[in-house]
């Protein structure tokens, strides 16, 4: 696997949906990035949401009003960035 590096929410910034996660719980995803989630967005739509690099490149993971306890995950980054963590969790887009 690829080196994974923790970000700053600051990368959160112009952020959209690319794909989705599916079958993960949040204890999973939080053991795979090896951190815990930011808790909270700043409009009350999230309540988990890891931000962080594959290498070079910025990606995050985030519920959407509670999807995340449905095992259903937003992401946003290339698609390939996130099979390499995440595997066949990964939804085709």
């Amino acid at each position: 696997m690829s080196a994974v590096w923790k970000l700053s929410e600051h990368f959160l910034r112009g952020t959209s949906r690319q794909g989705g996660l599916v079958g993960l719980t949040e204890q999973q995803i939080t053991a795979t990035l090896g951190f815990e989630p930011i808790r909270g967005s700043a409009d009350g739509k999230c309540s988990a949401t890891w931000v962080f690099a594959v290498g070079a490149i910025a990606c995050a993971v985030w519920d959407y009003k509670g999807s995340g306890s449905a095992g259903r995950w937003s992401f946003s980054g290339p698609e390939a960035s996130l099979r390499i963590v995440f595997g066949d969790a990964v939804e085709k887009v």
